[in-house]
């Protein structure tokens, strides 16, 4: 079965179930999925989601068409399109003299089976609705991940909200185990909400937590010592943001533990452009 899906690099996959369960119910109904947020912003969980479900009817073997993920944000959909087409599949140069024209090459030229079709951070409805595949091919599945919370009417929608207290704890404890949460039960759960209960955010401490032996208090105060440390943490924070310190100051605080790790500058970076992308002020660090 042909694909292009990347690793989930998560310890454990929690706090998404039921949305996991709507979006195959949905999809068993409907040829184009949504997976939204409510809050409008990045770091709440749709990737993931959307790629847990890619790597799950991989393995049962659903899309016999193949899985194609095509990366939206800053690049043009029809690279990923044309070239799954090209490599994956091996059909040759699609025709057509637009990168339009070649995409609906691909789709009527596709190899027999059902094919899922994955459009990541779609920002607005212009960036992909004249690459998505006909109605009329009922061969084809699409999920798309946006921030938008609305694209149009004859797409599915499901609307992601931030984590429980009791998922967000159920994540910290995939990393650091059961013991160093129960023991400091309470500090955990504040550290939660500091976090404003983000996926993103929950999961990036907790591997920071992993690292290091401090008491989930500490880790408290080291992320307020941080925040009351850079200026730009101290104004009016993002109207999205639900975080008490914000997701910034947490990556502040990594990246500052991570800086002397060749092993896992890349990463860093990464996360930290990703980051940077939620928040309307500059990044402090300089990477």
């Amino acid at each position: 079965m042909p694909q292009n899906l990347k690793n989930s690099g998560i310890a454990k996959f929690v706090g998404r179930e039921t949305d996991l369960n709507e979006l195959c119910n949905k999809l068993e109904k409907a040829d184009i999925v949504a997976i939204s947020t409510l809050s409008g912003m990045g770091g709440i969980g749709k990737t993931e989601l959307a790629l847990r479900y890619a790597w799950q009817e991989y393995k049962k073997g659903t899309y016999q068409g193949g899985i194609c993920w095509v990366n939206v944000k800053g690049n043009d959909p029809s690279a990923d399109i044309i070239s799954f087409f090209k490599i994956k599949l091996k059909l040759g140069e699609p025709s057509g003299t637009t990168p339009v024209e070649k995409v609906q090459d691909c789709w009527q030229n596709w190899i027999n089976g059902d094919v899922l079709i994955i459009f990541d951070d779609v920002r607005n409805a212009e960036d992909f609705f004249e690459y998505l595949p006909p109605y009329e091919f009922k061969k084809f599945k699409v999920i798309i991940t946006t921030r938008c919370k609305y694209l149009s009417d004859t797409i599915e929608n499901i609307p992601l909200e931030e984590f429980s207290e009791d998922a967000s704890l159920d994540l910290l404890r995939s990393y650091v185990g059961d013991e160093r949460i129960n023991t400091e039960l309470e500090e955990s759960k504040l550290l939660c909400q500091d976090l404003g209960y983000l996926p993103l955010a929950l999961e990036l401490i907790a591997r920071l937590l992993k690292r290091r032996r401090w008491t989930i208090k500490k880790a408290r105060e080291k992320l307020k010592e941080r925040g009351l440390k850079d200026n730009s943490l101290l104004s009016k924070p993002h109207p999205e943001m639900t975080a008490k310190y914000g997701v910034k100051v947490a990556f502040d605080l990594s990246w500052y533990e991570l800086e002397n790790e060749p092993e896992t500058i890349a990463v860093a970076k990464a996360i930290r452009t990703f980051f940077c992308s939620l928040f309307p002020v500059p990044c402090s660090l300089k990477i």
